[in-house]
C-alpha cells in the first residue's frame, strides 16, 4: 500500500505583488504605445509610478535573496553554487535593464511633444516588454530550482530559512516582501 506524502507548499519569497506590478507596468506600457496624443502625458506618468513600484518590488526580492536565501543554499546544499551563481548575474543584468528603461522614461519625459509616437516611445515599450519577460523567466526558473533545493532541507533548516526571512521583512529591510507558508 503506497502512502501519500503531504505535499508542502513551496514558496520562497511571495511574488505575488511582484507578479502584479510587472504585469500593471506592462499594461501601461502598451497604452503609452497605443493610445496615441491625446492620452499620451498621462500614461508617461503611469508608465513611470509603475515602473518605480515594480522596480522598487523587485529591488526588496533580490535583496532577501542575496542577503538571506543564496548564502544559506549555499550553506546547506553547496550543488546549488552554480546556479545561485548564475541567479546573482542575472539579478546584476537585470539592473543594468532597469537602469535603462529609466533613461529611457526620463529621455521621453523630456520632450514628449516631439517623442509622441515617436521612435523613443517605440523603444522604451520594447525595452520594457523585453525586461518583463526576461523578469519572469529568471523567477520561474529561480522558483524551480530552488524549490526542488527546499525538498532537501531538513524540517528544522526550512524553519530557519523561514525565520531570517521573516526577521528581515520585519526590519522593514525588504518592503514588501513576505514569506509565504
Amino acid at each position: 500500500m503506497k502512502t501519500h506524502k503531504k505535499r508542502e507548499q513551496f514558496e520562497l519569497c511571495n511574488d505575488e505583488a511582484l507578479t502584479r506590478s510587472v504585469g500593471e507596468w506592462e499594461g501601461w506600457l502598451k497604452k503609452l504605445r497605443y493610445e496615441g496624443r491625446a492620452w499620451f502625458e498621462g500614461n508617461l506618468s503611469s508608465v513611470r509610478a509603475r515602473f518605480m513600484d515594480f522596480q522598487d518590488k523587485l529591488r526588496s526580492h533580490f535583496q532577501v535573496e542575496e542577503s538571506i536565501i543564496f548564502p544559506f543554499f549555499r550553506r546547506h546544499i553547496p550543488r546549488t553554487d552554480a546556479p545561485v551563481d548564475l541567479f546573482s548575474s542575472e539579478h546584476r543584468e537585470i539592473m543594468v535593464l532597469m537602469r535603462t528603461v529609466m533613461e529611457i522614461i526620463r529621455t521621453v519625459e523630456l520632450s514628449p511633444a516631439l517623442l509622441c509616437p515617436g521612435q523613443e516611445t517605440v523603444r522604451l515599450s520594447e525595452m520594457g516588454v523585453y525586461l518583463t519577460s526576461y523578469v519572469r523567466h529568471h523567477l520561474a526558473v529561480e522558483n524551480a530550482i530552488l524549490k526542488k533545493a527546499w525538498g532537501e532541507l531538513r524540517s528544522c533548516e526550512k524553519e530557519a530559512l523561514r525565520n531570517l526571512v521573516e526577521a528581515k521583512v520585519a526590519k522593514g529591510k525588504a518592503g514588501g516582501v513576505s514569506w509565504k507558508r
